[in-house]
């Protein structure tokens, strides 16, 4: 058995959020109880060898957590770190890299600027835009040709989603869930988003970031925090999984994207989900 996907866990995000980690701000930070397994992995039995983690062999100090069955990384396949793991860069809708310092930092800065940006994710590509920029939001339905369907959105965490929508006890257990899944949520009188995101519905799709990426877009102090994730595709094909794929397919929609060296094996969508009759 192939074990799922799973969002980022409580330890890894205390050592994501310490200054004083070597893997603080790390966007593939994991361990055994969280991380890729499932989109990674090209057969089994499940072993490091058989992912497409293959390709960064671990460093020393990566190597003792993996072999030592008292440590939380005893044997979490994709075990890596910023000396030996994957790594994020930015480029152009043309796939040419971006002249920056910080890839995270500038793509935050398009997002700011109500610019498209491609970003590749867990089992897949996402098209990103500002939630709260309707003019953002209609230049993505423009170029993506989904002038009315609802855009889910992605958030850093529960109070953010309290300043929109309803949210009951078994809603905020279901966005929290290892799942993180897209919820349907009732759009509250304070709902400020982007009018357009979901128009002539009274419900938004919302979903907690589940990756140290996304957690790593939220740390930055300009980056809006509520950010439209929808999938990375053309209309009624499946989402772009590699980078190549999503220059050639997505390059009209994106004014940019935010690519990762580690492949995805099996593109896997966001869940959605909604509550009814508890």
């Amino acid at each position: 058995i192939i074990p799922p996907d799973i969002a980022l866990c409580e330890d890894c995000y205390r050592e994501f959020s310490d200054p004083s980690d070597r893997r603080h701000h790390y966007p593939f930070i994991n361990c055994t109880n969280c991380g890729p397994r499932y989109t990674i992995t090209e057969t089994i039995p499940y072993d490091r060898p058989k992912t497409s983690m293959k390709v960064f062999p671990m460093c020393n100090t990566c190597q003792d957590e993996y072999d030592n069955p008292e440590d939380r990384r005893f044997h979490a396949q994709p075990n890596a770190c910023p000396v030996c793991g994957p790594s994020v860069t930015l480029h152009d809708n043309f796939g040419k890299p971006f002249k920056c310092v910080d890839p995270i930092v500038t793509a935050v800065n398009l997002i700011q600027d109500k610019k498209v940006l491609g970003i590749r994710g867990l089992g897949g590509f996402h098209l990103t835009v500002n939630g709260y920029s309707k003019k953002a939001v209609d230049l993505l339905r423009t170029r993506k040709g989904r002038p009315a369907k609802p855009l889910a959105v992605m958030v850093p965490d529960i109070q953010t989603i309290k300043g929109f929508a309803e949210l009951s006890t078994q809603q905020e257990e279901l966005l929290q869930s290892p799942q993180h899944p897209i919820v349907l949520l009732q759009k509250s009188k304070f709902y400020n988003l982007a009018e357009n995101l979901a128009p002539g519905v009274h419900e938004i799709g919302v979903m907690l970031a589940y990756t140290p990426l996304h957690h790593l877009l939220f740390c930055q102090d300009h980056c809006p925090d509520v950010l439209v994730m929808t999938s990375g595709n053309i209309s009624s094909v499946p989402i772009c999984i590699s980078n190549d794929d999503a220059v050639q397919k997505l390059q009209h929609i994106t004014d940019g994207f935010l690519f990762h060296n580690r492949e995805i094996i099996t593109r896997v969508d966001d869940s959605v989900t909604r509550v009814l009759n508890n």
